[in-house]
């Protein structure tokens, strides 16, 4: 067998977590709200989302969505929009992260 590459990981041990979601053994249609928009897709969404209030692997769930770019259902305790935003502040604070490392690193301390 060739070598594994640093993208590898083995999906039983990665997804364990998966185990103790508060969504397991749920109707998996109760996560995947045929839209977004309008009052009943909002309360849908709502719906969903209770569940994940008490999930106690709420974290990894969201980190999933947000690693492979979900744009559909709810992860984590999020909608599409809410992990678009999260997104969205996450890449600002990557960026301010990296002007703040440049000027520190810059001898004149310039920006």
């Amino acid at each position: 067998m060739g070598a594994r590459s640093h993208h590898y990981r083995d999906p039983v041990e990665a997804d364990a977590w998966m185990l103790h979601a508060a969504c397991r053994g749920m109707d998996p249609a109760l996560f995947y709200p045929t839209g977004t928009l309008g009052a009943a897709a909002q309360a849908d969404i709502a719906k969903a989302k209770d569940v994940c209030a008490r999930c106690p692997v709420r974290e990894p769930c969201l980190e999933l969505g947000m690693a492979v770019s979900v744009d559909h259902g709810v992860w984590g305790q999020t909608s599409p929009d809410d992990r678009r935003e999260l997104r969205r502040q996450r890449n600002l604070a990557r960026r301010r992260a990296r002007r703040a490392a440049a000027r520190s690193s810059d001898p004149t301390g310039e920006p």
